[in-house]
This record gives structure tokens, sequence and C-alpha cells, in this order.
């Protein structure tokens, strides 16, 4: 109320104020004019300038006269030409979603703001800035293709990789019986896919005096479509190349299982282990004593905890063997090859062993096949068909004894279950990954209960 007084006593004070300074204006206007000078004379006066505009209600708000500006310097030149180049291709191939979710790239970090774009642009622009944009019919030579765009790219990445006579490479590739070091067998079987159509043949027919004109992709497939049986050799040699690796495979896996079930029906301390765990349950099961369990139960109370979170029913095991029979803790020192097969099903290895069995007939059909269509070989073909008729009598043998030997770890891993008192339905990696499990588990308490005592040890010193 003070504040709202004094406002009001200070605008009635500037009013007689104004009204003062209006009553002076007019007496000085009322003067009389004999007192007022006349210069200049009258003929001579001119009319007065026009007054000022009047000053603003809020004056220090009206903007001070502008002076001029100097004009504005000329852009700086950029440096950074990334917008006025284009790029070569980078060609790769792309994971889907599912493989992204599974792999580490779920993970990766977005390294785009880390890298030097200006390298890049310095080592991988196109030095033919303004020349027109291809189409996709069209390529560096500027010739049209034969083939669509999509065939195109892909074979010629293939033809990046090859030497400068191109198909001719190809010819002794599709002639070795052993896959070549700088055309991997990923190389050819994309070529397969990609391989001359009837079609195909017959418009490139049409150009085999005219390979010069011809795009390289083009002639690239031009001199495929001059291969006879080119379908019948991509098949017969890629199941040459690769039908070594699955035997060696398969054998090595059914070597492991082998190795795995000896291990286990020879292990004294797994035994030994098994009866002091049957005697602890018969004790906690006071109620419903058993003889026996399978190994599988293992699972169900190897993590089984004491007390403490810590202490687990693993760590229990280890505490009470080395008061009562410490040698058994040895037990997991014996468990390398059950850990290594672990993930290793043995109905899936015979059904290996049954498609490499189908592989192979499907060799000799093709190589028959080939033999017959090509009347008069030339001295590559020779070559390759000689070898390639050894390298399948190779095959059959190895192909026998693994045979033998799929069925000798069948009746190997039958008898385990029984020995064990398993089903006879257990997968055999549904077996291991347990005794794995626990093996790793049994170790892990060992260790603990060891730094324990170590800390336990310096404390008491």
């Amino acid at each position: 109320h003070i504040v709202t007084s004094l406002d009001s006593d200070t605008e009635k004070t500037d009013l007689h104020h104004d009204a003062d300074l209006s009553r002076m204006d007019s007496s000085k206007l009322n003067l009389p004019a004999h007192n007022l000078p006349q210069w200049p004379p009258v003929s001579e006066v001119t009319p007065p300038p026009p007054p000022p505009p009047p000053p603003t209600q809020f004056h220090f708000l009206s903007k001070p006269p502008t002076i001029p500006q100097p004009p504005a310097p000329p852009p700086v030149p950029q440096t950074n030409k990334s917008h006025s180049k284009k790029l070569r291709t980078l060609h790769w191939s792309k994971l889907n979603k599912s493989q992204v979710k599974s792999s580490f790239w779920k993970h990766a970090s977005d390294r785009k703001n880390d890298i030097n774009k200006d390298l890049i642009m310095e080592h991988f622009s196109i030095v033919e800035e303004n020349q027109p944009t291809k189409t996709a019919e069209q390529t560096f030579a500027g010739t049209k293709l034969l083939l669509d765009a999509t065939r195109a790219r892909n074979l010629g990445i293939i033809l990046t990789g090859l030497k400068a006579e191109g198909a001719r490479h190809i010819r002794e590739v599709i002639n070795s019986v052993t896959e070549d070091e700088f055309f991997p067998a990923e190389k050819l079987t994309t070529i397969r896919r990609y391989q001359p159509t009837s079609d195909d043949i017959e418009l490139f027919k049409l150009y085999s005096d005219k390979k010069s004109t011809l795009d390289p992709v083009d002639r690239f497939m031009c001199e495929l479509c001059e291969i006879e049986y080119i379908g019948t050799r991509l098949d017969l040699i890629l199941l040459l190349w690769d039908f070594p690796r699955q035997l060696r495979c398969t054998h090595e896996s059914l070597e492991e299982l082998s190795q795995a079930c000896s291990d286990l029906k020879t292990n004294t301390y797994l035994v030994q282990l098994m009866e002091y765990i049957l005697a602890v349950g018969n004790v906690m099961n006071s109620s419903h004593k058993t003889h026996g369990f399978p190994l599988t139960s293992l699972r169900m109370f190897m993590d089984m905890r004491g007390k403490t979170t810590d202490f687990t029913f693993s760590h229990f095991l280890v505490v009470m063997l080395e008061e009562k029979d410490p040698e058994i803790i040895k037990w997991t020192g014996t468990m390398d090859s059950v850990i290594r097969c672990k993930d290793i099903n043995i109905k899936a290895l015979v059904t290996e062993v049954e498609v490499l069995k189908s592989d192979l007939t499907k060799l000799k059909k093709n190589l028959k096949h080939l033999k017959s269509k090509i009347k008069k070989p030339n001295e590559m073909e020779t070559d390759f068909l000689h070898k390639a008729q050894h390298k399948l009598v190779e095959f059959e043998n190895s192909m026998n004894s693994l045979e033998k030997e799929s069925t000798n770890i069948q009746t190997t891993y039958r008898h385990l279950l029984e020995y064990f008192g398993e089903v006879s339905s257990l997968p055999s990696n549904e077996l291991f990954s347990v005794l794995s499990d626990f093996a790793v588990k049994f170790r892990k308490a060992t260790e603990d209960i060891d730094r324990k005592k170590r800390y336990q040890t310096l404390r008491h010193f």
C-alpha cells in the first residue's frame, strides 16, 4: 500500500509540472508581435525544415544509427571433398539379423566418428569424377552387358581374383583333384551357382569369335560356356575337394568319442566318487534309500547350496574327500576327453557317415558320366580323370574304415549306458555334458577350498 501511495503522489506531481510548462508556453506565444525580431526579411523567409520525429516512449530501445559494414569475405574453400567424389565399392557378404544377434556384432561399438575419412578418400576415391553415371547395363568399358546385373556383379567379383588369362585358369582349376590355393572351393561354389544355362550357351555362341568386343565379365562367361559339361565338372570337383575334409572331421570325432567312452568305462576314481555320493544321499534321504542313481542325476544336486550361498554340494564333496580319501579328488584330471566330447552326438555322426557314403556314390556316378561324355580328352583332362579315379579308390578304403568305426562306437556307447544304468536312448552329448559340467564345478570347488586354506594360514601367521 505504501508503494502504491508513493506512485500516485509521483503521478500527481508530474501532472502539475506539465500544466505549469503548458501555461508558460502559452504566455510566450501571446507576446506582442512587435517585440519579435523579423529576421530574415519576409521576402527571404524559407519554409522551416520538418521537425524531428517525436521521441518514442521507450527511446532507450531505439536502435542507434547503423554504420555501413564492410563486405563479407569470400567463402573459405572446403578441403573435405567427400561430397564431390565417389568411393570404390567394398564387396562383402551381409549378416542377417539372427547372425548379428548371436555374434559379437550385437555389442560392437559404432566407430564411424573414429575413422580417418580423409585417408579413405585419398586411397579409395574414383579418379574419373565427372564421368556420366553408369546404368546397370554398363561397365567401365562402356559396353552393354549380355548378363543380367546380379550375375554380372557376382561373377565380376570372382573374375577379380583370377589371373589375367581368366577362364583359362578356370580350366586348370576344374582339372585339379585337390583344392587350389589361390582359388578356394568357396569361389568355385559361386561359379556353380551362376554357371551357364542352356540359354547362355546359345547366346554366347554368337560371340565366340568376337570375345575381344565383350565386357570382361561377358568374356568370362563366354569362356565358361565353352567348357563342356561344366555343371558335371563343377559337381565332381567340389565333391573331390570337400570329401577328404569331411572324412577327416568325422574320423576325428569318432576317435574322440571312442576315447571318451573308454576313459569313462575304466575310470575307477569316478566310480568311487559315485559310491561316496550314494552313501551321502542315503543318509540325507534316510526315509527312502536307494542302491544307485544315474549319472545324469548329478545335474540335480551338484549346485545344491548349504547354509551359505557360496558353499555347494561340490564344495562339500571336496572337503569330505580331503579328509576321507584325497586320492579320489584327482578324478577330474581323467575327464579331458569327456569334456572335449560334450557337444558331439553319436547319432549325428552316424548320419554323417551315411551322407559321406552317398557322396561317394555320387562321385563315382559323376566321374563315370564325365568319362563317357569326353570322347577325346586332352592331356590335362586325361591326367585329371586318371587322378580322380585314383582318389576314388582312396576314398573307398577310407570309407570302409569309417563305417567300421561308426559301428564300433555305437556298440561301445550302448555298453557304456548299460554300465552306468542309463536309458539306452540317452544322447551322448547329454551324458558327456553333464559329466563335463560336474568336473568343471568340482575343480572350481577344489580351488575355492585351497584358496580359503591359504588365507586362513596367512591369518594365523
